[in-house]
């Protein structure tokens, strides 16, 4: 019963610290490539609505005709719900500029001096404010640059929480685990205690106790194989004494 409990329990703690490891030293790097990834996107969307033109004529509940900047709509988008800041300029001119502020020189001079449809995604850290964005700079087909940017210092904090959260969870995942596999142990146990017994009683001589089991598995064909054996065993003895 200790064994297979200890067994179990061994790997039940494993899984846990695994887990943490794979959240501690993995989640940053994934979380990183899955917001690459995400300014890959936007950068796909922005140029394409930038080829497909930018202003569509929509017709609000009211039945009014209204132009709607596709773009800028977009950018609204982007930030809302993947908080990407967005900055697209051509030559001298500003044309979208959402939550971004001032364009940093390093990174005009890159827009400038790269080719048409391509990017480059980099890591951006303002040590003074202690804050770290990934940041994409790249230039459209129309000839425009673009900037987007999304912070990535929350990962840190992030991984703190689950780690804390993961620590609360572990604690009563282990606890409920150690009962149940505690339970499920003895389960496995108990008929092989049963079999024990029964083959003690056979060498002893004593064929009056039997396995009674209930189940379908191979310890229940163990346990009839001894019971026909007790009255095997018996029988011939029987007859022993007989002759």
């Amino acid at each position: 019963v200790w064994r297979l409990f200890l067994s179990v329990t061994l790997c039940i703690v494993l899984l846990l610290v695994v887990n943490w490891l794979l959240n501690n030293f993995v989640l940053s790097s994934y979380y990183r490539q899955v917001k690459e990834g995400a300014l890959h996107d936007a950068f796909v969307r922005v140029e394409s609505l930038l080829q497909n033109g930018t202003n569509v004529t929509i017709t609000d509940p009211d039945g009014n005709v209204i132009e709607e900047d596709t773009v800028k709509t977009e950018l609204y988008r982007l930030f809302s719900n993947e908080n990407i800041k967005t900055l697209i300029w051509l030559g001298q001119e500003v044309l979208y500029n959402y939550q971004v502020g001032s364009l940093p020189s390093d990174y005009a001079r890159l827009g400038w001096s790269m080719p048409s449809g391509t990017y480059s995604i980099q890591i951006s850290e303002d040590k003074r404010l202690e804050t770290s964005d990934i940041v994409l700079v790249g230039k459209l087909s129309n000839g425009a640059s673009v900037m987007m940017r999304t912070p990535i210092a929350a990962i840190e904090e992030s991984v703190g929480i689950t780690n804390q959260f993961l620590l609360i969870s572990g604690s009563i995942t282990l606890v409920i685990g150690l009962l149940l596999v505690f339970f499920v142990a003895r389960s496995f146990t108990k008929p092989i205690q049963a079999l024990s017994r029964v083959a003690g009683s056979v060498a002893r001589l004593d064929f009056s106790d039997r396995y009674v089991g209930r189940g379908r598995d191979e310890i229940q064909e163990l346990g009839e194989s001894i019971n026909a054996m007790s009255r095997a065993l018996e029988a011939n003895i029987t007859h022993l004494q007989q002759a």
